[in-house]
């Protein structure tokens, strides 16, 4: 399975060093390509192309500019297969992710009312159903990127909404 990701990160500083350790990470830790670099809105947009490896590469990619005391950084994952997410941010100093697959609503058809009562997310899931459940997950991942480009993402997400219900 492919899996193409995309990667914003907020570039206070021009110059491009910060982007060289986001492409050496990439290609040189984890063989992905990088289909796309672009500068916008004083954010550096990257996007790559890869394989099993591809969410480790970002989580990677996501620590070291943690450590480099970038202010904002988000990204997300699609695979090329079922409508699939996953969206990272960085909450508290550690790389948060949150997957959105419409797996979870055929899990809850399988379960019993304890069974989905015991799992938080399951609960959440349950109650809110697909709309809610993974707009609202989008809504605050995508924070802080307003001015960017997201249609790839929107697109996937209302794929698994609509895949889910």
């Amino acid at each position: 399975m492919e899996t193409y990701a995309t990667i914003f990160f907020k570039n206070e500083d021009p110059t491009t060093e910060l982007t060289s350790h986001v492409e050496k990470i990439a290609t040189s830790e984890y063989d992905l390509s990088i289909e796309q670099v672009e500068e916008k809105n004083g954010f550096t947009v990257v996007s790559l192309l890869g394989g099993s490896d591809t969410e480790d590469g970002i989580e990677s990619i996501m620590e070291m500019l943690h450590t480099k005391a970038v202010s904002l950084v988000k990204a997300y994952a699609i695979g090329d297969e079922d409508p699939w997410c996953k969206l990272f941010s960085i909450r508290n100093g550690r790389v948060k992710s949150v997957e959105c697959a419409d797996g979870i609503y055929e899990h809850i058809s399988e379960c019993d009312e304890l069974e989905i009562n015991a799992s938080d997310e399951l609960k959440e899931a349950h109650t809110k159903g697909p709309q809610r459940f993974f707009g609202d997950r989008f809504d605050e991942w995508k924070q802080g990127l307003e001015g960017q480009k997201l249609n790839q993402i929107s697109s996937e997400i209302s794929s698994i909404i609509e895949s889910s219900s």
